[in-house]
C-alpha cells in the first residue's frame, strides 16, 4: 500500500471514528444507547458495513458514515423487530470486516445493511430502494416512509399506506418496479409517472428534476403539468432542457394555477422554451449595500466534466468560492435562502461560501450551496434551491470535490 493510499486511509478511519462518537451520543439522549451499541458491535464483527475504502470513487468514509445513521434509526424501532440481531447471519460471515482481502465496494456494505434491516423487521420482501429510508435523512417525510418501511414489511400494498401523494392501482402496481437505485420518494413520483402511461425514459428523465424531490408539494398542479410534459418528446430527450422548464413551472406556478389546463394544453414548446431561456437570463435586481471583499481560502476550486456515452451531452459543473458580499447576495437571491446573511463570518473568515454550478443550455445554474469551516477543512452545509436537500448528481461532485481537496464532510450532510 502507497504512503499516499495509507494516509487517505488513516484519513477516512479518523472521520468514521467521529461520525461514530456523535452518533453515539444521539443515541444517548435518544435512550437506545445499549441496543446501538449492540448492534454497532454485532456489524463489525460480521460485516463490511463499516469498513473504509474505496467506495466506488467515493470519499472512503461517507458511505459507512450513512450506515451508522441507519443502525442509530434501526436501534430506535426496536419495538418493532421480529427476531434479534444475533441470528442474523451475514452474507460474508464472521470476521469478514477484519480479515477479508477482497475488493471493497459501497454498495456491499448497503446490501448487507439491507440484509440486517430485512432479518430484523420483515415478513415479506421489499423493493430494494426502501432500504435506504433507513441511512438517508434528507427526506422531507421522513417518518412516513419509515412507515411505508414497516408496512410493506408485513406484505401490505403501498396503496394501503400513509403516503404525500395519492396512488391509482395501475401506479401501484408500477412501484416495486421503479430503478433500485431510486430514493423513496422518487420511486413514487416514478410510478404515478408510468401509470399515467410514460415510458421508462421519461419516468427516468423526470424523477431526475426537482419533481423527483418536492413529492406531496403542489400535487394538483403537477397532474396537469406533468401529462403536458409527457407529451414533449423532446424534452424527454434532452434533459438538460427538461431541467429548467421544470424548475419555471415551479417557480411560475401561481401563474399557471389561474388557469392551468387552458394555458398548458394551448402552449406551443418552442414559446415555452423562449420565456423558459429570458427567466433563466433574467438579471438580479435587489438593493446593494456598500461591498465588501474577503481574501480566498486555502482550499481549491473544482471543475468536472461528467462522462457521458452521448456524444455533446456531458455535463460540465464547477464549484467555486464566493468571495464578497455581492455574490452572496446573488447566491441568496437566485437559490432563495439566506446565504446573504453571512458576509460577516465570511468576512472573518470564520466560515467560507461556495457555490455548486452546472453547464446548461440556458448559461450555467446554480445548483447547491455550500457551506465549508476553513479551520477544520470541513463541509457543514451544502443545500438546494429553496433549502431542498441535494440531489444525488450533485451530492457525488460534491463527494469527488471533497476528495480532491482533503475535506471531511458533517454526517448530518
Amino acid at each position: 500500500m502507497s504512503n499516499r493510499e495509507r494516509s487517505r486511509r488513516q484519513f477516512a478511519r479518523q472521520h468514521l471514528d467521529e461520525a461514530i462518537s456523535a452518533t453515539l451520543m444521539c443515541a444517548r439522549r435518544r435512550q437506545c444507547e445499549r441496543v446501538f451499541l449492540n448492534l454497532l458491535h454485532l456489524v463489525q464483527g460480521r460485516s463490511v458495513m463499516l469498513r473504509v475504502g474505496p467506495n466506488d470513487g467515493r470519499v472512503g468514509w461517507e458511505g459507512s458514515v450513512q450506515l451508522v445513521r441507519g443502525l442509530l434509526r434501526l436501534a430506535e424501532h426496536k419495538k418493532f423487530w421480529l427476531r434479534q440481531p444475533e441470528t442474523w447471519d451475514s452474507d460474508r460471515g464472521p470476521g469478514a470486516a477484519i480479515h477479508s482481502t477482497q475488493p471493497f465496494r459501497a454498495s456491499e456494505g448497503r446490501g448487507q445493511f439491507a440484509s440486517l434491516a430485512r432479518h430484523l423487521l420483515a415478513n415479506q420482501p421489499l423493493p430494494e430502494f426502501m432500504h435506504s429510508v433507513w441511512w438517508d435523512t434528507t427526506f422531507d417525510h421522513a417518518a412516513q416512509y419509515l412507515k411505508l418501511y414497516r408496512h410493506l414489511a408485513k406484505g401490505y400494498s403501498v396503496r394501503g399506506a400513509e403516503l404525500p401523494l395519492r396512488l391509482t392501482k395501475e401506479m401501484a402496481r408500477h412501484f416495486p418496479l421503479a430503478p433500485h437505485d431510486c430514493r423513496v420518494d422518487q420511486a413514487l413520483r416514478w410510478c404515478q409517472i408510468r401509470g399515467w402511461g410514460g415510458s421508462e425514459a421519461a419516468a427516468r428523465a423526470l424523477v431526475g428534476t426537482l419533481l423527483g424531490t418536492q413529492v406531496g408539494e403542489h400535487e394538483d398542479y403537477w397532474a396537469i403539468v406533468i401529462p403536458y410534459l409527457l407529451r414533449q418528446p423532446r424534452l424527454v430527450a434532452e434533459p438538460e432542457l427538461l431541467d429548467p422548464v421544470v424548475e419555471y413551472l415551479h417557480e411560475n406556478r401561481a401563474e399557471y394555477l389561474l388557469h392551468p389546463a387552458g394555458k398548458l394544453l394551448s402552449e406551443n414548446l418552442e414559446s415555452l422554451l423562449a420565456r423558459v431561456r429570458d427567466w433563466s437570463q433574467r438579471p438580479i435586481s435587489v438593493q446593494r449595500p456598500r461591498r465588501q471583499s474577503w481574501p480566498p481560502t486555502a482550499i481549491g476550486g473544482f471543475k468536472y466534466v461528467e462522462p457521458s456515452q452521448c456524444r455533446g451531452c456531458a455535463q460540465a459543473w464547477t464549484i467555486r468560492e464566493l468571495l464578497d458580499n455581492w455574490e452572496l447576495i446573488d447566491e441568496g437571491t437566485k437559490m432563495s435562502h439566506c446565504v446573504a446573511t453571512y458576509a460577516d463570518v465570511c468576512l472573518s473568515r470564520d466560515t467560507s461560501i461556495w457555490s455548486l454550478q452546472r453547464a446548461g443550455v440556458f448559461g450555467p445554474r446554480r445548483v447547491l450551496t455550500i457551506e465549508v469551516d476553513p479551520r477544520q477543512r470541513k463541509v457543514i452545509t451544502a443545500l438546494g434551491k429553496g433549502n431542498s436537500p441535494p440531489r444525488a448528481a450533485a451530492r457525488e461532485v460534491l463527494r469527488r470535490w471533497a476528495s480532491e481537496q482533503r475535506l471531511s464532510i458533517a454526517c448530518w450532510v
